[in-house]
């Protein structure tokens, strides 16, 4: 199992998600180890945004996966990663919350934080569904669940992050650094 954090071009949220945050990354999904992959994004596929399970499967091996994307192992048993499916089924078809996306850029447009968060009272956004699901498994429960996607890989220790991408952000790469002052965290 593994957390997949999005480091691509995208549109233009991407591009400003990125940008307001100063990380390489503008999503994480949860891949499971059939290589079926599950998220929460407000973007639109076949008119439904939330969470959902993506249609395509990853078919290569976490190793051979080349592109876009940046792999976290998560180590859990088949009885944890059962539960975090059987999360993600129980949430399917819950809202993808634009104001918890807001919570964590509006510090950098307005300079004061907004108190909003997402949950599945509020809707959610991809970090807190992801590590909704992974604490439900009690994986990773040290990590918090309110942080955007490059301060949460920064948490996980970056282990896979590529210098050349936090080169080109203008970071340091150094796990320490983002566990002291996390670039961006929901309120």
């Amino acid at each position: 199992m593994h957390l997949a954090f999005y480091r691509g071009e995208g549109d233009a949220i991407t591009w400003a998600i990125r940008k307001l945050t100063g990380s390489p990354y503008s999503h994480v999904a949860l891949m499971f180890s059939d290589g079926r992959t599950a998220e929460c994004t407000g973007k639109p596929c076949w008119r439904s945004t939330g969470v959902r399970w993506r249609s395509e499967r990853w078919d290569k091996r976490p190793d051979e996966l080349t592109g876009d994307w940046d792999l976290v192992p998560v180590r859990a048993t088949a009885a944890q990663e059962r539960r975090v499916r059987s999360f993600v089924d129980a949430h399917l078809g819950q809202r993808f919350s634009w104001r918890g996306v807001l919570s964590f850029l509006a510090p950098r447009l307005t300079g004061r934080l907004e108190e909003v968060g997402a949950s599945s009272q509020t809707g959610w956004i991809c970090t807190t569904f992801a590590m909704a699901a992974m604490h439900s498994a009690g994986l990773l429960t040290d990590v918090p669940m309110n942080l955007c996607p490059g301060s949460l890989i920064e948490a996980l220790d970056g282990a896979v992050a590529p210098r050349a991408a936090y080169s080109q952000a203008g970071l340091s790469g150094k796990a320490s650094d983002a566990l002291r002052q996390p670039q961006c965290v929901l309120a």
